[in-house]
């Protein structure tokens, strides 16, 4: 385990999978909390089910520690021109281009399910496209108790765990749950 004064991160191993462990981490940004997870490449390896049951321990993770984005989900959704990003009280600030010069800031606070840039800078070619906040925040993509112990009573009894069902815990191999899996 690993701690500063705004994040801690944890390793997780798994001797019979392999040597490399899997980083989860917690991090305080402008009254933010960002949940990653680094996984190892054995995580490929992984069965669906064994895949689906590790998916539902870090979301329940996420949940506990209230955690409001998903690094990989918020990686995932940014397009390829964003070179780097950080947040501040109203959301996330983006910046584009080789030389950082444009600034883009995405309001997390509002209730509109999507977030348009407000652009400062030259304007970046293309540009930006809005964020889907149903797809970003995770207090909009909640776990429910009843489903979370599902996971668990099938594991337990040998069954298939249900599909992913949230996507605070994807991989950035995974593809994007679907509305019926989510």
């Amino acid at each position: 385990m690993e701690t500063s004064s705004n994040r801690i991160r944890i390793a997780l191993r798994f001797p019979e999978l392999g040597d490399e462990p899997l980083w989860l981490a917690f991090e305080h940004a402008s009254g933010w909390i960002l949940s990653d997870v680094r996984a190892p490449s054995w995580i490929d390896r992984l069965s669906d089910d064994r895949r689906r049951v590790l998916q539902a321990a870090l979301a329940g993770l996420d949940r506990m520690a209230d955690a409001d984005l998903s690094r990989p989900q918020l990686e995932h959704l940014l397009p390829p021109q964003v070179r780097s990003f950080g947040f501040n009280d109203q959301g996330m600030v983006a910046w584009v281009g080789d030389r950082l010069q444009t600034e883009a800031t995405y309001d997390l606070t509002t209730d509109a399910r999507l977030s348009y840039p407000q652009i400062s800078g030259p304007r970046p070619v293309p540009p930006l496209p809005p964020l889907e906040l149903d797809r970003l925040l995770l207090r909009l993509d909640p776990i429910s108790w009843s489903r979370w112990v599902e996971t668990w009573e099938a594991e337990r009894d040998g069954l298939a765990p249900p599909e992913p069902f949230t996507r605070s815990s994807r991989f950035l191999s995974d593809p994007e749950p679907t509305e019926a899996t989510a």
